[in-house]
């Protein structure tokens, strides 16, 4: 259906107008289903919802122009190109919630299991059992983190050395 054409999702749409996306998304499924209109538009899932060809968003919504749908790709290329070199000089910090908040979860996850079991089972060999695959994973875990440090320092090293290059050029 795409046909290499540029697709809006019902996100970009309701940027671009600063429509509400719950309204944009039930215009849309009418507009599809209007034998009148018959809207081509692809669901791709509940929760990216419809994507829309530029064709068929200029033929459907008479308030969108051609000159807005050229504004919003470019606006749309400069934020999704750019960021990713500006960014990089930034330094910026995961917020400490959420930095290894899934690691954090598997580590905390064996006192809750405990906490809920009965003081009579808390030392059966099913307990036992238990705590000692914990203990394997979370040795496994903490093996996993060690080699992506390892492979983060390298990559350090190699950005160190690359800017080193660079520099050397410049002068």
């Amino acid at each position: 259906m795409s046909d290499g054409a540029f697709m809006f999702s019902v996100g970009m749409l309701a940027e671009m107008t600063g429509g509400n996306r719950q309204y944009l998304s039930r215009k849309i499924k009418q507009l599809i289903e209007d034998p009148e209109i018959r809207l081509k538009a692809e669901l791709h899932s509940n929760k990216e919802g419809y994507q829309i060809p530029e064709r068929e968003v200029l033929r459907c919504f008479d308030k969108i122009t051609p000159i807005q749908v050229k504004a919003y790709k470019e606006s749309l290329l400069e934020r999704t190109a750019k960021p990713k070199i500006s960014r990089m000089g930034q330094k910026t910090e995961p917020a400490k919630e959420q930095f290894l908040e899934k690691e954090n979860e598997v580590l905390t996850q064996w006192r809750f299991k405990l906490a809920g079991t009965p003081a009579a089972k808390k030392n059966s060999p099913e307990i036992r059992e238990y705590l000692e695959g914990e203990i394997r994973r979370i040795k496994e875990l903490r093996q996993e983190k060690l080699r992506e440090y390892v492979l983060l320092e390298q990559f350090l090293s190699n950005c160190d050395k690359t800017i080193e290059d660079i520099e050397k050029r410049l002068d």
